[in-house]
């Protein structure tokens, strides 16, 4: 089954169902699909050849896959994911980075474990910079070819060994990249090394764990190799210097050569340029791909369609709001679209921030801090400014406008302005609350209460595979509410419907579906907030509408009521960890022997990786207490040779004195 080959015909019924199921479901995805998704299900039948293929040329599942992977895609950011957002010092340590290529010719994702310390980064960090190369290198870079994942664990011990951060990598291409890997490399692994008996033990119970967590196409694709054996995966060309290749490489953070990101990964582009004031932009791509009913047309003042007046957004104090602005000029002689974007969506609020300028025209941005950003850190903020020139056949539908932009991912400059803080204390400000035009937000008009929430505890239970539970909301006010779920770990859970509208009485039921990957024993410690707000007799139901209001009210205004939920699954205090998907589940709790051992496994690897730790630490306090023993020892010698030497002289003294 395995080297089974999806048929055009195939492709073309997933793409008709994933299509069909978009337009009677879609509605639940709050804002919808990310728009490249769509375009790369559309136009790229090698993408939807993965999911088939991976499924063993099941329709039904493949499209399941399909379904999930875009709505965590969109929920995760991924196409949106640039090295400007993530965490610099990470990026730049080298302990993941893809260089060269596999006997195949497919791309090496390296992660050296040994510059990798099990507790000292911030996971959801790595998890980041992880997707961001994999989005690098295998969607933007190699056209959705295979690549392999390279673990070097030269060097490396138990320190160096996470299973969190394992189990996540196994995960993300199990589901979200399938049919993604070529080889999954083990170089140098430490039982071949390393002669502690407890060492040992760990490492190969960890693996085992991880075989067991694998699909059976990903296992056989698993080789561990040593520094003799390499050459049968990578031929020596490739082979880095620290595997007993010939190329001396240290590792260097380099930028994308075409930063920007188009849809379909494969379209031509032409350079363009946006101008700030007093500074030296270099160009970058645009994408020539557009919505119908837009002719986008080259600048015809030169190279320069927009001019921003000031490279620095200087924010002050105004009331209780930081707020700056920044003025922006059409200098073509054709109308533009403009558009605003910022590395920090959730920290400003940009109005306008997107339109069109007419020829000369001028307009202000305004861009103010939401509440509950801590101003120490806001300097890092970046924002950018986009543009495009619109033919004569120009819309100014603002629909349109945005799904131009967008669809296009027209990144002009990469010069970004710099966010700049006038006259700040360090400390937060408390800040006014703000809503989106078009609503009027009322208090509640029964009692202090609007929402009544059934139950204060979210309980999970085993349906099927899954693991789900679901709670009754009820609008007991006397005019509509809308109301929104959040939780402390939105990776975890699958919320349906997480936002919506209730009338005056009615009722509805949300229901929390457990994600793929997750660990039981920690579900306790999650919780959901129910918030909700009062809705005036102008309300509007539109989902667009009340995403951004909620987007623009922060959720500790006097206007939001809120309602606490704890989780608790009932019968499962003793699991070692779930990771299922599909109708595949490994639970702790379960009463058949693969998922017994699979518990007892990692218990054995816990209580081994204590043990070698316990031995660790007593042997550095050993090694400090010989280190005193024998500088001691030494003082000793050193003083009593000096009394010696001394009580000699002193003789010897006494002799000639006498003589």
């Amino acid at each position: 089954m395995e080297n089974l080959s999806a048929t055009s015909e195939q492709i073309e019924e997933l793409r008709r169902l994933f299509l069909e199921k978009v337009a009677k479901d879609g509605h639940q995805i709050d804002g919808g699909f990310h728009p490249a998704d769509i375009e790369r299900i559309q136009n790229r039948e090698k993408w939807l050849r993965l999911f088939i293929e991976y499924n063993d040329l099941d329709l039904k599942k493949a499209l399941t896959q399909l379904w999930d992977t875009c709505e965590w895609r969109k929920n995760f950011g991924t196409n949106d994911l640039e090295a400007s957002q993530l965490r610099q010092e990470y990026l730049h340590e080298g302990f993941m980075f893809p260089k060269n290529r596999d006997i195949n010719g497919k791309r090496l994702l390296i992660f050296r474990s040994k510059l990798y310390v099990r507790g000292t980064k911030d996971m959801d960090d790595v998890k980041r910079l992880l997707v961001y190369w994999v989005e690098r290198v295998m969607y933007r870079e190699e056209d959705l070819d295979q690549i392999s994942v390279f673990f070097d664990l030269k060097d490396s011990g138990l320190s160096n060994m996470d299973m969190e951060y394992t189990r996540y990598i196994i995960n993300l291409f199990k589901y979200y990249y399938p049919n993604s890997l070529n080889y999954i490399i083990i170089f140098e692994m430490p039982w071949i090394l390393n002669s502690t008996l407890q060492m040992n033990a760990t490492f190969c119970a960890t693996f085992k764990i991880i075989k067991t967590l694998l699909p059976a196409k990903a296992v056989v694709r698993m080789k561990f190799v040593n520094g003799k054996t390499l050459h049968e995966f990578v031929d020596e060309s490739n082979m880095l210097d620290i595997w007993g290749g010939n190329e001396c490489y240290t590792y260097e953070f380099l930028e994308e050569e075409t930063p920007t990101k188009s849809i379909n990964n494969n379209v031509s582009t032409t350079g363009r340029k946006v101008h700030f004031a007093k500074l030296s932009p270099t160009e970058s791509s645009m994408s020539d791909q557009h919505s119908p009913g837009f002719t986008m047309e080259k600048g015809t003042v030169g190279e320069e369609m927009l001019r921003v007046v000031q490279d620095t957004l200087v924010f002050n104090k105004v009331g209780t709001d930081y707020s700056g602005s920044v003025e922006i000029i059409n200098i073509d002689l054709k109308p533009i679209t403009y558009k605003v974007k910022t590395t920090a969506p959730d920290k400003f609020r940009v109005r306008p921030s997107s339109g069109v300028l007419a020829p000369g025209s001028t307009t202000t941005v305004n861009v103010v801090l939401v509440p509950g950003c801590q101003l120490t850190t806001l300097s890092r903020e970046k924002f950018l400014v986009m543009c495009m020139a619109l033919g004569a056949d120009k819309q100014t539908n603002s629909q349109d406008i945005a799904e131009t932009v967008e669809v296009c991912g027209v990144l002009e400059l990469k010069m970004v302005g710099n966010v700049h803080f006038a006259k700040l204390s360090p400390t937060e400000s408390s800040m006014s609350d703000q809503h989106s035009p078009g609503f009027t937000m009322e208090k509640g008009t029964v009692g202090e209460e609007m929402l009544r929430v059934v139950q204060d505890t979210l309980v999970f239970n085993k349906v099927g595979t899954d693991y789900s539970g679901s709670v009754e909301i009820i609008n007991i006010d006397l005019k509509p509410i809308t109301y929104k779920v959040k939780t402390t770990a939105p990776d975890k859970f699958r919320v349906r419907p997480s936002s919506g509208v209730l009338a005056p009485g009615s009722t509805t039921t949300v229901n929390v579906v457990l994600v793929p990957g997750c660990q039981l024993t920690t579900l306790s410690r999650e919780k959901f907030l129910v918030m909700c707000m009062a809705l005036g007799a102008d309300k509007q139901t539109n989902s667009q509408d009340i995403a951004e209001l909620w987007k623009n009210t922060p959720s500790h205004s006097h206007l939001v009521e809120q309602h606490k939920l704890k989780c608790h699954l009932p019968g499962v205090s003793h699991v070692a960890e779930v990771s299922f998907r599909n109708g595949n589940a490994f639970s702790g709790s379960s009463g058949s022997d693969s998922d017994r051992q699979l518990s007892h496994l990692v218990r054995e690897v816990h209580d081994l990786s204590e043990s070698v730790e316990r031995l660790d630490a007593r042997l550095k306090r050993n090694q400090i207490l010989f280190f005193l023993a024998l500088l001691a020892i030494v003082s000793f010698c050193v003083a009593t040779l000096y009394i010696v030497k001394e009580s000699v002289d002193n003789q010897g003294y006494c002799a000639k004195r006498d003589l």
